[in-house]
């Protein structure tokens, strides 16, 4: 898909600063104004998704997975992401 290959300024910004624990706000800003410029960029969902998965907040990454599904439903990585965090809530409704 050509709009995979369209990199907003904020996304390669956005993933520099989602690794430093102090900006992670600013990234989540960044990620959000990416996805409003190229609302059909999986990549930029995808990422701001892994960014929430390292913030141990997964309620908010797996909408972002299941987007980047409507986008490209085949999409290996959002398929497998999706996958972990289903069978990792699966894990813990087991275990209470």
């Amino acid at each position: 898909m050509w709009h995979q290959w369209v990199i907003p300024a904020e996304r390669p910004r956005a993933r520099s600063l989602a690794n430093v624990k102090g900006y992670r706000n600013e990234a989540i800003e960044q990620f959000e104004r990416a996805i409003k410029l190229d609302p059909w960029n999986t990549t930029a969902y995808l990422q701001f998704a892994e960014l929430y998965e390292n913030m141990r907040l997964p309620w908010r990454a797996r909408p972002l997975y299941r987007k980047a599904l409507e986008i490209d439903p085949q999409h290996p990585r959002a398929c497998e992401r999706l996958a972990k965090l289903d069978s990792e809530d699966n894990r813990r409704n087991r275990d209470r």
